[in-house]
């Protein structure tokens, strides 16, 4: 059944995985960092036979990232002809292909820290305090909750029901309640969210959380903007003995959080299309082309790959995401922070605002591509200190099957008799990666459906039909709660 899931809902669509592995369709990342990331973290599985020395990943983080890949695969499978869905800031669509962008940040950020823990000392850095402890939690005693508190006659009390946070990392950092928790965010930018004769953004499609008992966010931007606000606050020991000593999860307590921004290349990108005739797989003499979403920041303001300025849109988005409402509760703020509502751009936000590679690594929002990341942590744009680690995670992927497309790609170019051999290959990697479990099978409405329609069909009319149906179909609330962004 799930080698069946596979093939037809995604494998049947083996168009835009050939048009990915040619560096075509809209993913903001690349073939050449994800395929690499992909491997690596499938043989840090726990309970993985691919690697006998080697740091494994724990049951919770290896299960995330297997319901992340689940998603991915399917979601790529059902994009159309390689145009991966964009976020609409309007609208917060919860369907299966608009996870695609962010799934995929949040593998390849996953590996990234865990490449970090593992090969970290021979970098000559602490690899402890990378140690993935917690992704995404959110079931039993790994729930996390930060709670806000306030005063009531002279006495500390909640001020709410305390928040559930879902960070999309909780890393080991400094050990017990002094952990560092990540957010990865894939969101494009579009010169309209400047406020005109302005350098921050615009309160309509940007607007803060304030924080009210029962408020519903309706955009994914303030969820994010309450989700750094919560995170930061955990961050401080204001009301450690109020709060947090008193918590079951009081070990995962952070002491510093960052969120990552993902940036890529921008412009177009070329690939030639897979079609079928006469029952045979081909690549189409002509190209086609797609203009990928524009980064928040883009290739002039890096240097060797690695962010040298930081452009006045990032700032805006760094000064929104550490921004903090007017119309918060004043006593709540400064029992919860410990300094008044007035005093926050002094006390924290403007030290979170960057110009410079420098400035960058002491904030708490940050932009990724890989060699920013290496950067950042690392401490060093050392190119020799980058090619070491890298050469490090290509050694822990061997020569395998993924090694294989690796060196097609090295080579830049795919001829149709390799076509036939990438969508078994495709499809059997991701089949064993996953194993006899249920990550491609949670209920989503009309995969199924989706199944039955393709019969031996791969392209064309029926396959189209259905793919459209299924991947434009809004998801119910649990299902929203899984996938969609959420604190």
């Amino acid at each position: 059944m799930l080698k069946q899931t596979i093939r037809k809902a995604a494998g049947g669509a083996p168009a835009n995985f050939v048009a990915f592995l040619q560096g075509g369709t809209t993913s903001r990342v690349t073939p050449k960092e994800f395929l690499p990331a992909l491997a690596y973290l499938v043989s840090r599985f726990e309970g993985s036979e691919l690697c006998d020395d080697c740091e494994t990943l724990s049951n919770q983080v290896s299960d995330t990232v297997k319901s992340d890949i689940a998603t991915w695969f399917v979601g790529m499978g059902l994009s159309k002809k390689g145009d991966i869905p964009d976020e609409n800031l309007k609208k917060q669509a919860c369907t299966i292909t608009n996870m695609v962008h962010g799934k995929a940040f949040e593998i390849l950020g996953t590996a990234m820290y865990h490449a970090l823990y593992e090969f970290g000392d021979d970098l000559g850095i602490d690899s402890e305090k990378y140690e993935i402890l917690l992704s995404d939690p959110r079931a039993g005693n790994q729930i996390l909750q930060v709670g806000l508190m306030s005063k009531r006659s002279g006495n500390v009390v909640p001020y709410n029901k305390p928040y559930q946070r879902k960070p999309d990392l909780v890393l080991f950092g400094e050990g017990v309640d002094n952990r560092t928790w990540i957010e990865f965010k894939s969101w494009r930018y579009n010169p309209k969210y400047l406020k005109t004769g302005s350098d921050a953004l615009n309160q309509s499609d940007f607007p803060l959380w304030k924080a009210k008992p029962g408020e519903k966010q309706d955009k994914y931007t303030t969820n994010a903007q309450k989700q750094h606000f919560l995170d930061y606050a955990a961050t401080l020991d204001t009301v450690t003995n109020d709060y947090w000593d008193n918590q079951p999860f009081a070990e995962f307590k952070p002491t510093t959080h960052r969120a990552w921004i993902q940036i890529w290349e921008e412009g177009p990108r070329t690939w030639r299309a897979l079609v079928k005739r006469n029952g045979k797989y081909e690549l189409e003499k002509n190209t086609t082309t797609r203009n990928v979403a524009t980064p928040w920041i883009r290739s002039t303001n890096l240097t060797s790959g690695v962010v040298a300025t930081v452009p006045r849109e990032f700032k805006a988005l760094q000064r929104f995401l550490t921004d903090v409402s007017p119309d918060m509760n004043k006593t709540m703020f400064k029992t919860t922070v410990g300094y008044s509502l007035k005093e926050h751009k002094v006390m924290h936000q403007n030290a979170q605002i960057s110009s410079s590679l420098q400035e960058l690594m002491n904030s708490s929002v940050v932009p990724f591509n890989i060699a920013t990341f290496l950067a950042i942590e690392l401490g060093s744009s050392s190119g020799d200190q980058i090619a070491n680690f890298k050469e490090q995670i290509r050694k822990a992927i061997g020569e395998g099957d993924f090694g294989e497309l690796q060196a097609m790609l090295d080579k830049g170019d795919i001829t149709e008799e390799q076509v036939e051999q990438l969508r078994e290959l495709i499809s059997d990697e991701i089949d064993e990666m996953l194993g006899p479990l249920q990550y491609l099978l949670f209920d989503i409405p009309l995969i199924s459906d989706l199944e039955d329609a393709l019969g031996d069909v791969a392209l064309g009319e029926e396959f189209e039909a259905a793919r459209e149906k299924a991947a434009n179909y809004e998801l119910d609330e649990d299902i929203f709660e899984t996938l969609c962004e959420a604190p």
